[in-house]
C-alpha cells in the first residue's frame, strides 16, 4: 500500500469513528449509557451539585443534536476521502481541513471559553487525528 492510500484510508476511518461517536451520542443522550461522558463536562457548568429537571432535559436535547451533528460530519468525512480525496481533487483536501479548522477554532475556542477542559482535549486528538493524513498528502493536492 502506498503512503497515499495508507493516508486516504485513515481519513475514512476517522470519518468511521466520528460517525459511530456521533450516532451513539444521539441514540444515548439522557440516558445512564451517557453518564460518563456527562460527568466530564457537567462539573464546569455545576460544580457543586446537578442541574434542575428543565436543564437536564435541555443538556439530554443539545447532547443529541451534537450527535447527530458529529454523526453527519463524520459521513461528510468518509464519502469525500473515499471519492473525491481518492482521485486528488484538490477541493477535496481543501474542504476536509477547512472544514476541520473552522469546527477546531469555534468549538475549541467556545469549550475554553466556558472551561470544558475535556472538550478541548477531546478536539486536540481529533484535529490531530485529521490533521496527520492532511499534512502527509498536502503535496499530492498542489
Amino acid at each position: 500500500m502506498d503512503t497515499f492510500d495508507f493516508y486516504r484510508k485513515w481519513l475514512v476511518a476517522v470519518g468511521v469513528i466520528l460517525a459511530a461517536f456521533g450516532v451513539a451520542m444521539a441514540l444515548t443522550s439522557g440516558t445512564p449509557l451517557f453518564r460518563p461522558l456527562q460527568g466530564l463536562v457537567d462539573p464546569a457548568f455545576w460544580p457543586h451539585g446537578s442541574a434542575d429537571p428543565g436543564t437536564v432535559e435541555f443538556r439530554a436535547w443539545v447532547y443529541g443534536v451534537w450527535g447527530a451533528t458529529i454523526a453527519g460530519w463524520g459521513v461528510a468525512i468518509v464519502f469525500v476521502a473515499a471519492q473525491a480525496f481518492a482521485r486528488r481533487e484538490p477541493w477535496a483536501w481543501h474542504a476536509i481541513a477547512l472544514g476541520t479548522a473552522i469546527w477546531f477554532v469555534l468549538d475549541t475556542g467556545t469549550s475554553l471559553a466556558h472551561g470544558v477542559a475535556f472538550n478541548v482535549a477531546l478536539n486536540v486528538v481529533i484535529a490531530v487525528l485529521v490533521a496527520v493524513p492532511l499534512a502527509g498528502t498536502r503535496r499530492l493536492f498542489r
